[in-house]
């Protein structure tokens, strides 16, 4: 996203985030207010939905805040798109399945064959488990496959030998994530995630075995996986939350059926059942039906918005850095305009407009001559001239000439407290910081850019004053 030029979001007709939770969206969808570009977020990952989890209200306040610039929303699931309605109107959320890479039905026939006859003669099952692996805020991946491995002990208690090959993340083969495959009862080895690698694994296994844990985060999953795993000719054995329903009784929920059906020869998915995978494909993966549907419905959202009354032009925006505001969001909202305000626990180093630095108690305002002209007049009558480190020219106020002492005394977090009584101030600091922004900058739009909810402690879903992105 660091790499996006502002020439080419103007230039565009439809501007879609994904996985960019942070001002640099925010920003960005603002500068385009009035515009005629269609801006929409991709609702992928459910972590929008648990209202009394504190460590997800970053992505909740970010939603609502792209929510005030936002013409639609693209999801993966019916799921995700209830979450999304709870920020949008449901009419302006869209529903985009996961298409298939490829898909070549009369070819999958011969292979099912193939491998059902391999299996037999060898009283051996081939099962293959793919997945990211970790995630760091739900217990997902390796622990959902050792929490869920009974059901591949079950399948070698029929009398079939189970060998499981584990394609994952090389991130998530930590101590913890290796011990958790050490719970595993079947035989089994692991190698790095690559396309190439799931491509060959599921041409080869028998079986994907792919269980999915009932938390809010996988229950809105896509049927990205079962997809496919089906169109490369691999059964799909999922327990626990029913995700891949969709595909009806192709999908096994108990190894004890697919063990039965395997001495019997003939599983869920062989030639005589291609064509019901045809038809759920069809209805839920294919990629041409897909994008005949997001064009008709971009096309809409085009329509609608040109036929609403145009808004309030955007106002020029200041960005106002907290504790955990990054480097990439401080390049790519300056290109865009936008003053840079840092607050005294602002990462340094930084080139910013506008620095509030806490010396002695005392507060003063460290200003870039450019943005003089933004200030309101009361802040613009005692500034003193100085220069930087670099010997760049530079305006200095004292804040204790315009402020009274006990909004003054409110400002006075710096990095020599100590870090419990840091984080204990830092968001009594942060609302003075940004009421008193917004009072220096009188005709800005600014935005509190902080990715840390915890580091700033607020509430879950608390408002404080000023958009937090």
């Amino acid at each position: 996203m660091s790499d996006v030029k502002p020439s080419l979001i103007k230039a565009a007709d439809v501007i879609l985030f994904s996985k960019c939770y942070d001002v640099r969206a925010v920003a960005i969808a603002r500068a385009l207010r009035g515009s005629d570009a269609l801006i929409g977020v991709d609702f992928f990952d459910d972590v929008f939905s648990q209202s009394h989890e504190p460590r997800l209200l970053h992505w909740r306040r970010w939603a609502r805040q792209m929510a005030a610039d936002t013409d639609f929303a693209l999801c993966s699931t019916p799921r995700m798109q209830d979450v999304a309605a709870r920020y949008l109107p449901r009419d302006s959320c869209h529903l985009l399945n996961d298409p298939f890479e490829r898909f070549a039905p009369l070819a999958l026939g011969s292979l099912l064959q193939a491998k059902v006859d391999h299996a037999r003669t060898e009283r051996r099952i081939k099962v293959g488990w793919f997945g990211q692996g970790d995630n760091p805020r739900y217990p997902v991946g390796l622990r959902d496959l050792a929490a869920f491995g009974e059901s591949l002990q079950r399948l070698a208690g029929r009398g079939w030998a189970v060998h499981l090959t584990i394609l994952t993340a090389r991130k998530s083969l930590t101590a913890e994530g290796l011990e958790q495959l050490r719970r595993l009862s079947v035989p089994h080895v692991v190698h790095e995630w690559s396309l190439e690698a799931e491509e060959r694994l599921l041409r080869d296994a028998l079986v994907a075995y792919i269980p999915v844990n009932s938390q809010p985060f996988s229950a809105a999953k896509s049927l990205n996986r079962a997809v496919s795993a089906l169109t490369h000719g691999a059964q799909v054995l999922s327990d626990g939350h029913p995700l891949y329903e969709p595909f009806g009784d192709l999908i096994y929920s108990r190894a004890e059926d697919l063990a039965d059906d395997l001495e019997s020869g003939a599983l869920r998915l062989r030639a005589a059942s291609l064509p019901a995978l045809v038809e759920h494909m069809t209805e839920w993966g294919d990629p041409a039906i897909e994008a005949a549907r997001l064009s008709g419905f971009l096309n809409g959202r085009k329509l609608h918005k040109a036929a609403r009354a145009p808004g309030a032009p955007p106002r020029p925006m200041a960005i106002l850095h907290g504790l955990e505001s990054d480097k990439a969001s401080n390049i790519m909202t300056r290109r865009l305009g936008c003053l840079s305000v840092a607050s005294p626990l602002s990462r340094p180093g930084r080139n910013y407009d506008v620095a509030f630095v806490v010396e002695d108690e005392t507060v003063r305002l460290d200003i870039n001559p450019d943005a003089r002209p933004h200030l309101a007049p009361a802040f613009q009558a005692d500034l003193t001239p100085s220069t930087n480190a670099k010997g760049e020219p530079r305006l200095q106020l004292d804040l204790c000439r315009v402020l009274a002492p006990d909004m003054l005394q409110s400002l006075t977090v710096s990095d020599d407290m100590h870090p419990l009584r840091r984080r204990m101030e830092y968001r009594a600091a942060m609302t003075a910081m940004l009421q008193l922004t917004r009072r220096m900058l009188p005709e800005m739009d600014v935005i509190l850019s902080e990715i840390d909810p915890i580091a700033a402690g607020l509430g879950p879903d608390s408002d404080n004053a000023g958009a937090i992105a």
